[in-house]
């Protein structure tokens, strides 16, 4: 360490004159780090007693320490971005515009009777979403898009930052847990998709819906134009399914840089690219894909819109909160959580509420009514249609015969189903397990308890708005025997990571706080010191009549403790990604229907597609086997009336009486009565044994001579 001084009139030599900076209580290095760890092992110790499934009293004591302890430690570190103070709105629309743009987008909306998109009615209804949009963009200050984007060409060049490469090399972890073996995992259907599949197929046949059948349309639409590519089968729903999985890690990463800094979103990124949960949900299919992305979409823009205060970004916040209405039926809560979110931050900024503000938040919710609009009016038109999932919840509530526990213990068990006992359905989840992983559950309780406590300051208040009102959907469609729905509440998820993505980088902000504060007291220790050599180091005095300068250099000492944290750090993500890869490809793999992840659907269709004539397949009905349906979407069939199925298998009667030529049969196993039959009718034909993973017959298929 070097330095040169004026020493004349020195009065800062000694350590007790010295302040650390606010907040690390004047703990040195060595103490901030063993505090921060010791949270950390708490934390650990805690999801470890929760894993072993023996009650939930120890292990949610210990995280409650881990995070107070960790709030206190803190509770000073900002790591925040600011939240607005600066910014000024420059760029006031003409409302007489925006109300005609938007006005004739909702006349547009007159078109769409009988639950239909129509030509004219589209292009009223986007034309005057573009046109509020546009003007909007071009009241803004400064140069436009494509200025800017010249203007770093010409100062940058080919120049790409670091963390443009860091977020790709994270979006190819992410690819690889999305992408691996997609076309075998998950391989059965279920009765979901295969409505999803021909949902899509009308959308490819021209006829454009505003709400399918229990179903909203967006996730069919998206897949509708993948099929254009790539055509229409049980791959495209999944590969669909995967790409907004992993466009959700881009936005999230967007939202980390903008609420906190660029190493929180690509944290944040990362951690999103290895979450259990999520990896199953994006390979999933499900419309529940769209509910993470939408929910961080929705967080960035209100977010982004408060930090910049400019209208263009209150209207993307309303057409991403319209847009989410055709997503899945959990973002119905956003407008909750939107009216909640704006009260906390209002709340917490009092002097910053002006009657712009106000303004700007009335044109989000109008752009975000237009938005929705064809599906508000087909909930209105239909609205037993369009509720019925809630309209079901409602029955089955009513036909209990036991009493109900009641909402706060149904909100409870949901937050239970992050690091304790999570959903049932092993079609989306290993039964029971939690939907975080190990790494980033205890990360996640910590940076909660961060958040809590300064939910002053930055964004925190919309970022705890969003964790604990979006796990509200899980909790009310829960039954009394029910395990929390890891769809119903996956709008939580993005907040769940971003949390988790706090911590570490808090303890290296703490650290280097602490150390730029022990390497000045140790500064002072060393300027009194009037030896021309200081414990390896050199020292220059040079002296004058009237003044007195002091030259020291010494090596700074070694501090090991950020090191310690980066190894931590390291083995961390890296058990992170080992428990991901084995709790799905490996444990998911295990559970999945029809059993171990095998789909007799897929196999009779791959059996029957190798054999080559339909016309000459027939299947002989055994009870809870498989869906017809499935076999008919793996065979990629169009025509529902394709039914080569067999009741009775008798000599005298179709279809053994009208055969001519080779035929194939597909029989249970169980069915030992027309493997008989097939045999004494066919003495020359040959059952071939197909088999489940676990060794035993799936079916048989005869083929005969």
């Amino acid at each position: 360490m070097a330095g040169f001084s004026d020493t004349s009139n020195n009065d800062t030599a000694h350590p007790s004159k010295w302040q650390p900076s606010q907040g690390i209580w004047r703990l040195r290095p060595v103490h901030m780090a063993m505090a921060a760890f010791i949270c950390l092992a708490i934390a650990w110790a805690a999801q470890r007693s929760l894993d072993r499934q023996r009650g939930t009293t120890t292990g949610v004591l210990a995280y409650a320490v881990a995070a107070v302890i960790f709030a206190l430690l803190m509770r000073h570190t900002a790591i925040e971005t600011k939240n607005g103070e600066e910014a000024t709105a420059t760029a006031t629309p003409s409302y007489t515009m925006l109300a005609i743009a938007l006005g004739t987008a909702l006349l547009g909306c007159l078109d769409f009777g009988d639950n239909q998109f129509r030509p004219l009615g589209v292009v009223l209804w986007i034309g005057g979403l573009f046109a509020a949009m546009l003007h909007l963009r071009l009241i803004l200050p400064g140069d436009s898009l494509g200025h800017r984007i010249k203007a770093w060409w010409r100062e940058k060049g080919l120049w790409v930052p670091v963390h443009w490469l860091l977020l790709a090399a994270i979006l190819l972890v992410g690819a690889w847990f999305r992408f691996h073996l997609l076309h075998e995992i998950p391989a059965d259907l279920g009765p979901d998709l295969i409505y999803h599949y021909y949902d899509t197929l009308d959308i490819l046949e021209g006829k454009y819906h505003i709400y399918f059948p229990e179903r909203e349309s967006l996730i069919f639409y998206c897949t509708a134009l993948c099929a254009r590519f790539i055509g229409l089968s049980q791959f495209t729903l999944h590969f669909t399914s995967a790409l907004v999985g992993l466009a959700t890690i881009v936005a999230l990463y967007c939202l980390g840089r903008e609420m906190f800094d660029e190493q929180i979103g690509l944290l944040a990124a990362f951690l999103l690219a290895i979450n259990r949960w999520h990896i199953a949900l994006s390979r999933s299919a499900y419309p529940a894909v769209f509910t993470p992305l939408f929910a961080t979409l929705l967080l960035y823009t209100l977010v982004r819109a408060l930090h910049r205060r400019q209208f263009l970004d209150f209207a993307w916040a309303g057409m991403i909160l319209g847009l989410g209405f055709y997503t899945y039926t959990p973002f119905k809560a956003s407008p909750l959580f939107i009216v909640i979110a704006l009260g906390l931050y209002f709340f917490t900024r009092r002097r910053m509420v002006t009657p712009l503000l106000w303004r700007q938040v009335l044109v989000m919710f109008a752009v975000a009514v237009v938005v929705l609009s064809p599906v508000a009016r087909f909930a209105m038109e239909r609205p037993r249609d369009y509720f019925v999932r809630e309209l079901v919840t409602l029955r089955l509530k009513r036909e209990l015969t036991e009493p109900e526990p009641g909402l706060l213990t149904y909100y409870w068990r949901s937050v239970l189903g992050l690091n304790y006992f999570g959903d049932g359905t092993s079609r989306w989840n290993v039964p029971g397990a939690r939907h975080m992983g190990f790494v980033s559950g205890m990360l996640m309780v910590l940076g909660l308890g961060y958040a809590l406590w300064r939910w002053r300051h930055g964004y925190n208040s919309i970022l705890l708005a969003a964790w604990f009102i979006l796990i509200l959907p899980a909790a009310l469609g829960m039954l009394p025997r029910d395990t929390p729905s890891s769809l119903r509440m996956s709008g939580m998820l993005p907040p769940a990571v971003l949390l988790a993505a706090l911590p570490l980088p808090l303890i290296a902000r703490a650290l280097q706080q602490a150390n730029s504060y022990d390497g000045i007291v140790q500064t002072g220790q060393r300027e009194e010191n009037a030896s021309p050599w200081v414990e390896g180091g050199i020292s220059l005095t040079i002296e004058s009549p009237t003044k007195r300068y002091a030259w020291t250099w010494q090596p700074r000492p070694l501090n090991i403790w950020p090191l310690v944290l980066i190894v931590i750090t390291t083995w961390l993500l890296i058990f992170e990604v080992r428990e991901a890869n084995r709790f799905y490809f490996q444990e998911f793999v295990k559970t999945a229907p029809d059993r171990a992840n095998y789909s007799n659907a897929r196999e009779i269709a791959r059996e029957i597609e190798h054999y080559g004539n339909l016309q000459s397949v027939y299947i002989k009905v055994w009870k809870f086997w498989f869906d017809g349906s499935a076999l008919r979407v793996n065979l990629r069939l169009k025509d529902h009336n394709w039914e080569p199925w067999v009741t009775v298998l008798d000599p005298q009667q179709p279809p053994l009486s009208t055969i001519q030529g080779p035929a194939l049969f597909i029989v249970h196993p169980d069915d030992q009565q027309a493997l008989a039959t097939l045999r004494a009718f066919f003495p020359h034909g040959v059952a071939l044994p197909r088999y489940y993973p676990d060794g035993s017959v799936s079916f048989y298929a005869f083929y005969t001579d």
